[in-house]
């Protein structure tokens, strides 16, 4: 019985040797996929700057799936998109109080407001 014990537990132990030769030669694998994305992400940014070619025609020329775009070119998180967005919604505020901080009258304000909104808001605007 601890033969059989034993013999089941060299057996386990000489999968478990395999499976770690193998998970080793994957992260290898993987770390080369990690430098080959990079490398191409470094000559996408220099053709995209240089040639002022845009990232979807170099994913259409090249036949990406939105996979490969995915791993190349990763997608912003909400909390990222969220904060660029606010960063610019903060950036057009201030340029729109430096712009109306001369006007005394509020309608300059609000004509300097409703000029710089789409035409649903110009409305909204010229009520204040």
């Amino acid at each position: 019985m601890r033969q059989l014990a034993a013999d089941a537990l060299e057996a386990e132990f000489e999968a478990l040797k395999q499976r770690r030769a193998a998970l080793a030669e994957l992260g290898v694998q993987l770390d080369d996929m990690r430098y080959a994305i990079d490398e191409f992400r470094t000559a996408a940014a220099t053709l995209e700057k240089e040639q002022s070619i845009s990232r979807s025609y170099i994913a259409e020329a090249l036949q990406m799936t939105s996979r490969e775009k995915a791993a190349v070119w990763p997608p912003k998180s909400r909390k990222e998109r969220t904060e660029t967005s606010n960063e610019s919604t903060d950036d057009q505020a201030a340029d729109k109080s430096i712009d109306s901080a001369g006007s005394e009258n509020a309608s300059d304000i609000s004509a300097t407001y409703s000029a710089d909104l789409p035409a649903s808001y110009s409305y909204a605007a010229q009520q204040y």
